[in-house]
């Protein structure tokens, strides 16, 4: 797998939850204005919270305000839970049943695995809200897992949290979340005859003009592929719970190349307008899957992909025969084959290529084997072995994480094994054996490489098991008695590593507890219980076949309660959060109650930063700086051993400014239009690049329904004020050069330079006047017209950004939101050259200017 610079990767990570969108997840029920809950029922099927309880802040769950864990855990299989919640209807009602989904992966979550098959994450967790719309996913593996949590429901917008911070001693509460409705489409399909068609599959896809940051193709729009549906006897569909932003319907039926809709968005369509699509005949690939004699290969599975289309999954018939409806355009189609037995096989076609019927041969994997010895080199009769994707982890993470396992067999009395794998469950390409057996410490072999292009040895695989080695104690409260049903966690590394966990139980009626089975090496323990600050050890090294002996001792219960005086007069959610000092922690968050009160309680004894954020929906957990800009309240506090910390924090000191305005679009006000203040040096130009200074010190907000804008808690000094697309953000912040390899200054729609004064509101209205753009490279044929094109303002047009697109599949682009003035188009075709690779042109207010290209084939 190939590893983005970890700064690139949230530099986009941050712009693309902006691009999806201002829209606002509401973290108060409709029905329960105060985000009080009523009585919990709990959750079936053992996805509940332990248990849910007031507290002096009106905090739903105790986990989620700091205290570590309860000493009482009615449903052990969640251990401490990592993520709660609560679901309700835009009506107020509690939305019970609904499916929520989790993934999780070690490390940063960008956004373009928001569109991932399930498979590409580590974890995946299922469960449904109770009667209650109560929800809650199990414990966290380790503090440096990341997760994207979905909730979709039909006919309500899908909601998407990503790249959520977790802990396996605290409970993330994602608070209250209302549904809200979206926008509709309907419409109607009919074949080359006119008549419609019954059963065709409509799906949602992206439109290529949103796509900004095209070559990582990630998507900025949420929840797509969760919405579709299919025709009825009239050929008509209706689509409800839209997302606001560019679409295109995409409509598929067997014999049928798919067809799709020109670009859609909440400008360009009106409420009534009905889609047309038309479905004609499609070209069929026509195949079979063959061993190596010959022989059929049913149940095989095939993934095939083409560029500008989703990949597409299916099986070969009982015969080992398959068909591919084709799309009308395409440029290379790559099909993938795998089967139980069979090595896979890769294969690449071009347009010119698809002729007679294809066979795919695929050849004999056998049997993955080898023997289990010790570290004397005696067999080690009895292990079970189980072949799962390659991981880097250590063999006590994975055996905690309990990942996909593909095969499973157990050694004979000579040690040796043998499995079949069955690799058609799982499209990676690189695996390892886990084996386990007792009184002996886990281990696993090395990484197997099966695949198309390369296969390793997989005969005569040798595995050595060595002595296991075990820890065990006792957990007792801070007066020494028996703490049972405490969570104790271990830990492999250093005091700082932020490492998975390598084991979790939870400590018996007289607080003892133990692992077992365990490598030498380096490990800590962590005990949390509730009403009590955790306990954690010193790291200590343990040795081969020994077994270390511990005692935990919770601490007296610290922590920080807090008041916010004055008004909050910004858009966002304000929120309060902390980091304990000199550490590379994430930090902690506590939403704040109608009286203003917040708590962090089950804190360790230490200094701690404590700050209010301005939190913009659908980044609120992306990067925990973003907000908390220098003109926010914060302070420092230092936690004393068992005691709980008061804390003010002071909204509208004269210290501060303010920024207002209107945003007016073609001379009427305009909602949802995003306003960032970004920071710039007095001589204008702009500051550094960097994610982490920016994000420090950035403000961004969004005009109302009436078009105004509200920016306040902010520090005196100088700024860009920019106005952008919904679903875009200002060029020239996180990226340094434009497609010309210039320095960008920071631009959008329009930028004014301001400077904020302490104490003073500053009154700053924003006209845009905006046109459109269409273009099309004429053409002949069913040619696959990829490749990108850019409009860059000309002068005069200063604050404007350069707007790079790519071209639909049939050469078309379709731009809205476009500034008016004097632009340039240039295009930049694959396999193909345009005759004039620049056009000058006018875009007028209010209408749309036609651009034409012809084409030079390469």
């Amino acid at each position: 797998m190939r590893t983005t610079a970890v700064a690139l990767i949230i530099a986009a990570a941050v712009i693309l939850l902006i691009l999806l969108g201002f829209q606002p997840v509401s973290r108060e029920g409709p029905g329960n204005p105060d985000g009080q809950k009523q009585e919990t029922i709990p959750i079936e099927g053992g996805s509940k919270p332990s248990e849910f309880e007031e507290n002096a802040t009106g905090a739903r769950n105790p986990l989620a305000e700091g205290i570590s864990a309860s000493l009482s855990f009615p449903n052990s299989d969640l251990g401490i839970p990592s993520f709660v919640g609560q679901i309700f209807r835009p009506n107020g009602n509690p939305m019970p049943g609904l499916e929520v989904e989790a993934f999780g992966n070690r490390g940063f979550i960008a956004p373009s695995f928001s569109s991932r098959d399930p498979k590409e994450f580590q974890l995946h967790w299922r469960t449904q809200t109770n009667p209650n719309g109560d929800f809650a996913f199990p414990e966290s593996p380790g503090e440096d897992f990341r997760f994207l949590v979905k909730i979709y429901a039909e006919g309500y917008l899908p909601i998407e949290f990503l790249n959520l911070s977790s802990s396996s001693t605290r409970t993330h509460d994602l608070g209250i979340i209302s549904l809200a409705s979206g926008r509709e489409v309907r419409g109607v399909v009919f074949n080359q005859n006119n008549q419609p068609l019954k059963g065709v599959n409509i799906f949602l896809q992206e439109d290529t003009e949103s796509q900004r940051f095209r070559h990582r193709q990630l998507s900025l729009l949420t929840g797509l592929s969760h919405l579709q549906t299919e025709t009825n006897s009239q050929g008509k569909f209706e689509l409800r719970g839209i997302p606001n932003g560019r679409i295109r319907i995409r409509a598929e039926a067997p014999g049928y190349s798919p067809a799709f809709s020109g670009p859609l968005s909440e400008i360009t369509q009106g409420p009534d307008q009905e889609v047309r699509l038309i479905l004609f005949p499609a070209t069929k690939l026509h195949g079979v899957v063959v061993g190596p004699q010959g022989e059929s290969v049913p149940e095989a599975e095939l993934r095939f992909e083409i560029p500008g289309y989703p990949s597409a999954e299916f099986q070969t018939a009982p015969d080992g025969s398959f068909q591919i409806d084709l799309p009308k355009r395409w440029s290379t189609l790559e099909l993938q084959c795998r089967a139980r037995g069979f090595r896979p096989s890769h294969i690449k076609l071009d347009p010119d290529e698809i002729g007679s019927k294809l066979e795919i041969k695929l050849d004999r994997l056998g049997l993955i084997s080898g023997q289990i010895l010790d570290s004397t080199g005696k067999p080690v009769a009895g292990a079970i072995l189980r072949l799962m994707p390659y991981s880097r982890l250590s063999p006590n993470q994975l055996r905690h994480l309990s990942g996909e396992t593909l095969a499973e067999a157990r050694s004979d009395g000579q040690g040796l094994f043998s499995l079949n794998p069955n690799l058609s469950k799982d499209w990676k390409d690189r695996f390892l054996l886990l084996a386990t057996a007792p009184g002996m410490a886990v281990a696993k072999s090395r990484g197997l490489w099966i695949s198309a292009r390369e296969q390793d040895s997989l005969k005569d695989i040798s595995i050595i098991m060595r002595p296991g080695s075990s820890i065990s104690g006792q957990v007792v409260t801070p007066t020494g008695q028996p703490a049972e049903g405490a969570r104790v966690h271990l830990i492999p590394g250093e005091l700082e590593a932020k490492n998975p966990l390598a084991g979790a139980v939870f400590a018996s009626s007289d607080g003892s507890f133990q692992f077992s089975g365990l490598g030498a090496g380096k490990y800590r323990l962590t005990a949390s219980a509730k009403g009590f600050s955790p306990a954690e050890s010193e790291a200590f090294a343990l040795e081969e076949a020994r077994d270390h002996q511990a005692l935990l001792r919770l601490l007296p219960l610290s922590g920080i309660r807090g008041k916010v005086s004055g008004e909050w007069k910004g858009g966002g959610d304000l929120r309060a959060a902390l980091r304990l000092q000199d550490t590379g922690q994430d930090a902690l968050e506590s939403a704040i109650s109608a009286d203003g009160t917040f708590s962090f309680l089950g804190l360790a004894p230490g200094t701690y930063d404590v700050w209010l954020r301005d939190v913009q929906p659908r980044f609120s957990d992306l990067y925990f700086d973003l907000g908390s800009s220098e003109g926010m309240p914060r302070t420092e506090v230092w936690v004393k051993p068992g005691s709980i910390q008061d804390v003010e924090l002071i909204l509208g000191l004269n210290s501060r400014g303010e920024v207002t305005g209107t945003v007016l679009r073609n001379g009427r006000p305009a909602s949802g239009m995003p306003v960032y203040l970004v920071p710039r040096r007095s001589d204008g130009s702009p500051i550094s690049t960097s994610w982490k200074e920016i994000g420090k010190r950035m403000r961004m907000g969004a005009s109302d329904t009436r078009g105004e804008f509200h920016l306040v808690e902010i520090s005196p000094g100088d700024y860009w004020l920019i106005v952008d697309r919904p679903h875009s953000w200002p060029s020239g912040v996180f990226q340094k050069t434009g497609s010309a390899g210039r320095r960008l200054a920071p631009a959008g729609l329009t930028r004014q330079a301001v400077t904020v004064s302490a104490g003073q509101i500053l009154d700053v209205d924003v006209a845009v006047s905006l046109g459109s753009v269409s273009g099309q490279i004429l053409h002949e044929g069913n040619r696959f017209m990829a490749g990108t094109g850019y409009l860059s303002p000309q002068q005069g047009m200063e604050g404007v950004a350069e707007r790079p697109f790519r071209l639909w599949q049939d050469g078309s682009f379709q731009l809205d939101d476009v500034p008016a003035g004097h632009w340039i188009c240039r295009i930049d075709g694959a396999g193909f050259q345009v005759q004039a690779n620049s056009i000058e042109f006018e875009v007028l207010e209010g209408e749309t200017t036609t651009l034409e290209f012809l084409p030079l084939w390469k």
